[in-house]
């Protein structure tokens, strides 16, 4: 269990404002966390702007919706080891932990420390252009390259830690942390990746007649993906920020030195039971 409890004094409530019900959930559990003795603030999980100058004091994220909203929360808690919370207003919700009417319920449990914290690594991708870095960004989830206003395949050569592995002749491809082999990876065709697993997984989008497919690569791997084709492509990073990529562009994906924590309230291998619930 936590220990940390005693330094649990403010904490920030991120709602999905497409979603009516988040919202007014989010302003019930302000309002019992503040019975309970803390300090709360609530705001859209869109308004990054206004929720970032709340983060420096912030000891706790609870988000409400799918996924999505978390990994928007992610981008926020990474740099500042603020631990988050998720609330399941999504249709899976495999980075959520608890269902909206449960959420009233555990906030106690909460303030006293009666929870643990799941580490979770983030991957950083680069985008060259020559010897030009042109883009860079963290993702939770995964980086994920894809064709850009074409419907033609992309030609992509891959090199794990400079040793050249292939070439992947596909709609795109995936390089996911193992909390992201349960996104788009999966949709794609890769394994599902335990979480614990210091490893990141490249998975190809519709492989044409390939026999390299998903490949899962240590944690301290480089993933260089070099795009050998004619038109354009875009990379892009937990479905939030991308970037238009040209002929011989470089990607270029290793681990962050940043993580994200998220609060369990289970034990280490609820995974596979949650894992169970959500896929049947």
């Amino acid at each position: 269990m936590s220990g940390v409890n005693d330094m649990l004094k403010t904490v920030g409530l991120l709602f999905h404002p497409q979603v009516e019900a988040s919202k007014i959930l989010a302003g019930k559990m302000a309002e019992k966390l503040q019975e309970l003795g803390l300090s709360t603030w609530v705001t859209s999980s869109w308004e990054e702007a206004e929720a970032y100058p709340h983060m420096a004091d912030c000891d706790l994220l609870i988000t409400l919706g799918g996924d999505g909203t978390i990994l928007r929360a992610g981008h926020l808690a990474a740099s500042r080891g603020v631990p988050i919370l998720g609330v399941n207003f999504g249709r899976l919700g495999f980075l959520t932990e608890v269902e909206p009417q449960e959420a009233l319920d555990v906030l106690p449990r909460l303030v006293s420390g009666d929870f643990r914290r799941d580490e979770r690594h983030l991957l950083h991708a680069e985008a060259w252009r020559q010897e030009h870095l042109i883009y860079q960004a963290e993702g939770l989830n995964d980086a994920a390259i894809g064709r850009w206003g074409r419907a033609k395949v992309l030609r992509m050569q891959v090199l794990i830690d400079g040793i050249e592995l292939g070439q992947y002749v596909a709609d795109g491809v995936v390089i996911a942390t193992p909390t992201g082999s349960t996104a788009y990876s999966l949709a794609a065709g890769g394994p599902i990746v335990y979480p614990g697993l210091q490893s990141l997984l490249v998975t190809p989008v519709a492989a044409h007649l390939a026999r390299l497919r998903a490949i899962v690569v240590p944690l301290e791997s480089r993933i260089e993906i070099i795009i050998d084709t004619h038109y354009d492509a875009q990379l892009t990073v937990d479905g939030l920020t991308d970037v238009v990529l040209t002929n011989k562009d470089r990607v270029v994906v290793t681990t962050s030195p940043k993580t994200v924590e998220f609060v369990r309230f289970g034990p280490e291998n609820q995974f596979y039971a949650d894992l169970h619930e959500r896929l049947k």
